[in-house]
């Protein structure tokens, strides 16, 4: 099973968490990611619906972590 975390400080107590979190569900065998959401690392949405048009399921938008797999 493919299992995605969410954070949304950085801190030590959350990566402790996170770690140990991650850690656990890795041992039983699930495929894990983790992505910390800081506030000024995503632009809202503008609405150019490239997302559909030009990269299909992919933000146009390249100059924040929007698009990142794993922080």
């Amino acid at each position: 099973m493919n299992i995605l975390i969410l954070c949304d400080r950085k801190s030590t107590e959350n990566n402790n968490l996170m770690s140990e979190l991650q850690k656990f569900l890795t041992e039983l065998n699930h495929d894990v990611s983790t992505i910390v959401l800081n506030r000024n690392d995503l632009l809202p949405c503008t609405g150019c619906f490239g997302c559909w048009v030009k990269t299909p399921g992919q933000c146009v938008i390249t100059n924040d972590n929007a698009n990142s797999k794993t922080a």
